[in-house]
């Protein structure tokens, strides 16, 4: 289904903004140091890139994200660099929190960062405008569903987000067979907007809508009620916009009532750690987003993932998938990984000079694919539709949740929202 009139501006509830997989956190580098801090490549001659993300936190621990970064800047600067200028990757812990989220931003400015990568950051509206006004672009920001990480001039995602698993929610279960569903959404006004966008993209589907049961965020024993509501709409699957202690109490509750529906959630929603602990709640659960499993080594992108980030610990891609538990955060991690490979195919693509000033003129205007391991045909420069007009690139995929690991789902093709 295609878009076409712009969402009201949503302010997040940080509760919310928390199920949706947002980051914020307090300022290092690889070698950190404090404030601040350098990876991979410092030295005369080198790229600055910039990392913020949460971690340290009880809200969004979005560690991995770190690892991965570096992974990817290890294997850029193994293969020479970008016109032989090596990458420095600096972190920055935002640690969920605003005033940090602001410390990362001003710490970008005064590093005098190229440009930020995989930016996972729930506080756009006060980070992104300073960093347009020292003209810095962000390669790779994770959408949260704020109109700066789809409006901004200065932001070039490679795909919707967090936002995208709800997006492509109806696609996917137009695919599963499934042909209606009932949200369930928290309280607070960001997850009523996600269920606005969910019912709108079921458009041309023939998947629909059976309703909304809101279900508190916290402060729950007792999810029976919710569950019995929620099995009275019908629905063949059920949709969460909740937080994972919520999600599993509404499934148990709705399983020991005889409603056992097919449940979905957005790919950030959890982590292999969590299900492994409650048994066979989770099996067959169904996240939607932007990516394949990295333990899918038959795709491309994903054997690239795994080879780079086994070879930064010094194991093969195989040895690195067998031995990883993948965190609620194995999307933002990938999505990390894949923004430093963005930056440096479009750099090398930058004459002259590679500051922020010439690669923010180079990629506003770039509308040719850039390809990222078959993954992603970026076209950084392109408009995508009128309400996210910077999503021009919204390729869905589908994973469940098997055996506690999480696998692509086979049984859907991945699919490009903005052509349906």
């Amino acid at each position: 289904m295609k878009f076409k009139k712009s969402p009201a501006r949503v302010a997040l509830a940080p509760a919310c903004v928390a199920l949706m997989a947002v980051g914020v956190a307090g300022c290092g580098s690889s070698s950190d140091s404090g404030g601040s801090s350098a990876s991979s490549g410092g030295g005369k001659g080198t790229l600055k890139i910039f990392m913020d993300y949460p971690a340290d936190n009880q809200i969004a621990d979005f560690a991995d994200m770190k690892p991965a970064a570096e992974a990817a800047v290890e294997a850029v600067n193994k293969a020479g660099g970008v016109k032989g200028q090596k990458l420095q990757l600096i972190v920055c812990n935002n640690k969920y929190d605003q005033g940090q989220a602001l410390v990362c931003a001003r710490n970008a400015i005064k590093e005098k960062a190229v440009a930020l990568v995989g930016q996972s950051d729930g506080f756009t509206p006060q980070t992104i405008p300073l960093l347009e006004s020292a003209g810095i672009p962000s390669i790779g920001n994770f959408a949260t569903g704020l109109p700066e990480d789809y409006t901004s001039k200065y932001v070039y995602p490679l795909n919707g987000g967090s936002v995208q698993g709800y997006l492509g929610g109806p696609g996917v279960l137009k695919q599963l067979g499934l042909t209606s569903f009932a949200s369930q959404p928290c309280e607070y006004p960001s997850c009523k907007q996600l269920t606005q966008f969910i019912n709108k993209a079921t458009q041309g589907t023939g998947v629909t809508s059976k309703g909304a049961v809101t279900v508190p965020n916290t402060g729950v024993t007792d999810y029976s009620p919710y569950a019995q509501k929620t099995k009275a709409l019908a629905p063949a699957a059920v949709v969460q916009m909740l937080s994972p202690t919520p999600q599993s109490g509404l499934i148990k509750a709705g399983q020991s009532i005889g409603f056992k529906p097919t449940y979905m959630g957005n790919d950030q929603m959890v982590g292999e750690k969590s299900v492994a602990s409650q048994g066979a709640t989770w099996q067959n659960y169904v996240l939607s987003g932007p990516f394949p499993s990295p333990r899918d080594q038959s795709n491309p992108a994903m054997k690239q993932y795994a080879d780079e980030r086994g070879a930064a610990t010094n194991q093969t891609g195989q040895q690195w998938v067998d031995g990883a538990q993948l965190s609620e955060s194995w999307a933002n991690s990938l999505n990390v990984w894949l923004a430093v490979h963005a930056f440096a195919k479009a750099a090398a693509n930058v004459s002259g000079t590679i500051d922020a000033k010439s690669l923010q003129s180079y990629l506003s205007t770039e509308t040719n694919p850039i390809d990222l391991f078959g993954l992603v045909d970026w076209k950084p420069g392109a408009a995508g539709p009128s309400e996210f007009p910077r999503f021009n690139s919204m390729k869905n995929y589908a994973v469940s949740i098997i055996d506690n690991k999480i696998v692509t789902n086979t049984k859907v093709t991945p699919f490009d929202i903005n052509a349906q």
